[in-house]
């Protein structure tokens, strides 16, 4: 696909922005200003978008765009990511290790995905990760 100008500088700075606030987030001796001058945004910016605008049209992106901006969708995200990461799917913790090693070994994650999952995971739900293994081979 063929982008426009507006396009083209629209996705070099989305894709600066993008990756500025990824480094400036991940932690504080990273030097973002020269790992952003590594990176040639006018063709990232081109290439990113070409992928983008086969899924979506430009018009689409910039509403959501423009939605994920306000204010309140950004509380809403943070507050139901935040929910996500803290609240367990069920009271009863035996069932919270069969249901997280049951995602962690569904497929859902792919090779290194899913060691790195799993290596973060909880000990008894690596063990019944294994079992879960174990039992598809």
């Amino acid at each position: 696909m063929k982008l426009t100008r507006t396009q083209q500088v629209y996705f070099e700075k989305y894709t600066k922005d993008l990756i500025a606030l990824a480094l400036q987030g991940s932690s504080p001796e990273v030097n973002t200003d020269y790992l952003i001058s590594l990176i040639d945004f006018k063709d990232f910016g081109k290439r990113f978008g070409e992928v983008v605008l086969d899924k979506c049209s430009y018009t689409d992106l910039k509403a959501a765009d423009k939605a994920y901006s306000d204010p309140a969708v950004i509380r809403a995200t943070i507050a139901i990511e935040d929910a996500i990461a803290t609240i367990v799917p069920s009271a009863d913790d035996l069932k919270n290790v069969q249901f997280m090693a049951g995602v962690l070994t569904s497929g859902a994650f792919k090779g290194d995905q899913m060691m790195n999952a799993l290596e973060d995971a909880r000990p008894e739900i690596q063990e019944q990760a294994i079992k879960n293994l174990t039992a598809k081979a």
